[in-house]
């Protein structure tokens, strides 16, 4: 478990001191609301990562990796829940393996100096490292809908999360790109580097005191950090939204949504868990027997769980003219988990499936890190052993419980040109759901 200390006003640094792994893993998160400043935020690793004061250009931080026999750096922005976060890591061999006892302490100094110490011009950032990175963000946004999948993803979230801020994509417009200046950029880096909630994570076979020593040293004075607003309340679903869009594609991508009170901090999250792999997590699971390999409507059909908004979701690629079929064979699916049809093989089989899945991501220090930041932003940290052990506890019975509190919110349907809604083979009708 990571041993977890306040080492500055809203910075929390996070220690797994072992010798399991043969390298030396951190990550920063840097956390704060999604909403108007999504582009901004969006776009600060990404003109952070071209350079520091000590090594200001990409060729220089190149060199000092591979001096650091080639460590790892690397920075985006996720999205947890209706957090944005920036995220910095950095890797590099263990010490002991290559016979140079500081080279940890030199890592640290290294991924500190380009987080905390970017390259500036004045009172900005480097304006052609500006003008770059924002021409590469846009070309990000708008490259989305080249990813057919991912474009009705992020089209399904605008949907069914309409008005909410889970619906913000985590790299925000082009139109909030467009006029960003390198002083604006500047000044919300410091905001955010001085005000918002920062987690550090290390993982490897490291000494605690040196490591607290090293960040606490470096960081300097931070006052005035904000709590994060809480993340919105379950909304019970009044009726069924069905969204039909059209997009130059062959195969039909089809969404759908149910919103339910369980989250990562939740009694039941596991019940959740072992619902949504007998569902269709597995190839053993109901949808892609039934689905996919028995009716072959589906070319792919899968379930996942968000921890931290609450919703589980279905997504299915079909033939646009199947889509009533898939649409009713995946209710019939979801009927029968709600009203206990799971066989003893089911469940057995789920199980083994997660929990080999909790078991191969503690060989992932990254995985590890992961898990770790999802505990600490639901204000509960738990260990595989209890996750094992949940998992193990699940009957037939929780998972009727947790398909009673799963509620059908959004229906998005995502094909080519031309056709019905209800599709070819189908009545004709829009979709009626119970």
């Amino acid at each position: 478990m990571f041993r977890t200390e306040k080492i500055a006003d809203g910075v929390q640094l996070h220690i797994l001191p072992t010798s399991k792994f043969k390298t030396v893993t951190s990550k920063i998160y840097v956390q704060t609301a999604l909403g108007a400043a999504t582009g901004l935020t969006a776009l600060l690793p990404m003109v952070m990562a071209r350079g520091s004061e000590e090594y200001p250009t990409m060729q220089e931080v190149a060199a000092q990796l591979a001096d650091l026999y080639g460590a790892r750096f690397g920075c985006d922005v996720a999205k947890i829940g209706e957090r944005q976060c920036m995220e910095f890591y950095y890797e590099l061999p263990a010490g002991a393996y290559v016979e140079e006892p500081e080279l940890v302490d030199r890592g640290m100094a290294t991924f500190a100096e380009l987080i905390l110490r970017p390259k500036v011009d004045g009172d900005g950032f480097d304006p052609l490292y500006v003008e770059q990175e924002k021409l590469n963000l846009k070309n990000l946004i708008r490259g989305l809908i080249d990813d057919k999948r991912s474009y009705a993803l992020q089209r399904f979230y605008q949907n069914m999360f309409a008005g909410e801020p889970f619906a913000v994509y985590k790299y925000g417009t082009v139109e909030e790109v467009e006029p960003i200046t390198p002083e604006e950029l500047l000044g919300h880096y410091r905001r955010l580097m001085s005000e918002n909630p920062m987690d550090i994570f290390v993982v490897g076979d490291v000494d605690e005191g040196s490591v607290v020593d090293n960040w606490t040293r470096r960081l300097g004075e931070r006052n005035g950090v904000g709590l994060l607003p809480p993340g919105s309340e379950y909304r019970t679903p009044k009726e069924v939204k069905q969204v039909q869009e059209e997009e130059d594609l062959q195969q039909g991508i089809l969404f759908l949504g149910y919103r339910t009170p369980v989250t990562y901090s939740s009694p039941d999250y596991y019940k959740l868990l072992v619902y949504s792999g007998v569902l269709g997590g597995f190839p053993h699971s109901k949808l892609f027997i039934n689905v996919r390999e028995k009716a072959s409507l589906a070319y792919y059909v899968w379930t996942h769980v968000e921890a931290t908004k609450g919703f589980m979701l279905i997504n299915a690629g079909i033939h646009p003219d199947n889509y009533q079929k898939a649409v009713d064979i995946i209710l019939e699916q979801v009927e029968a988990v709600n009203q206990g049809d799971v066989s003893s093989q089911e469940l057995k089989a789920t199980k083994m499936g997660l929990i080999n899945n909790f078991l191969t991501m503690e060989d992932n220090p990254m995985a590890v890190i992961d898990r770790g930041m999802l505990g600490n932003v639901h204000g509960v940290q738990r260990e595989v052993e209890e996750a094992v052990d949940r998992v193990r506890e699940v009957s037939v019975d929780d998972l009727v419980e947790q398909g009673q509190r799963l509620k059908l919110d959004t229906v998005y349907f995502l094909r080519g040109p031309g056709g019905s809604f209800s599709g070819g083979q189908g009545s004709g009708q829009e979709v009626q759901f119970r």
